[in-house]
């Protein structure tokens, strides 16, 4: 094979991978082959995504509580506490990275719904159905009691 010969094998592997390289190209051979992944990967994304968020704020709550030398409220995590303006700055702060850490599997599990249902995983999604109608029912209990 010559030169020119191989020039032009290169460029036409090149081309064929078009712009997209190492990483990215497999993650995208990946997608195509298994079109459930892009809804793993959106779980993923989710529940990565929610524990850093609380993790930020609840860490912003403790660094503040240290600066300031205001204690935080060790009452129990509401929604109407944050909305009637009873808990403010750095405890507000704090229930909030609380409630979105709680938040976060629950919403993890409405997203597994369509993706199980779009994979086919019909069973999946009826299960996953089924544990976020108990928790919706076990949240609106506590908040009844609470």
């Amino acid at each position: 094979m010559s030169r020119i010969d191989d020039r032009a094998s290169a460029r036409a592997d090149s081309e064929a991978v078009g712009s997209v390289s190492g990483r990215d190209a497999t993650l995208a051979a990946s997608q195509a082959a298994d079109p459930g992944l892009q809804g793993e990967l959106a779980i993923a994304l989710l529940l990565r995504g929610g524990v850093v968020l609380a993790a930020l704020l609840l860490a912003a709550a403790l660094v503040g509580s240290l600066v300031f030398g205001t204690p935080l409220s060790q009452e129990g995590v509401s929604l109407g506490r944050i909305f009637s303006g009873e808990s403010r700055g750095l405890d507000a702060l704090a229930l909030v990275g609380l409630l979105i850490m709680g938040a976060t599997p629950v919403a993890r599990v409405a997203l597994s719904i369509p993706v199980f249902a779009k994979a086919g995983e019909r069973s999946q999604a009826l299960i996953g159905l089924g544990v976020l109608v108990l928790l919706a029912v076990s949240i609106l209990l506590g908040a009844v009691e609470g």
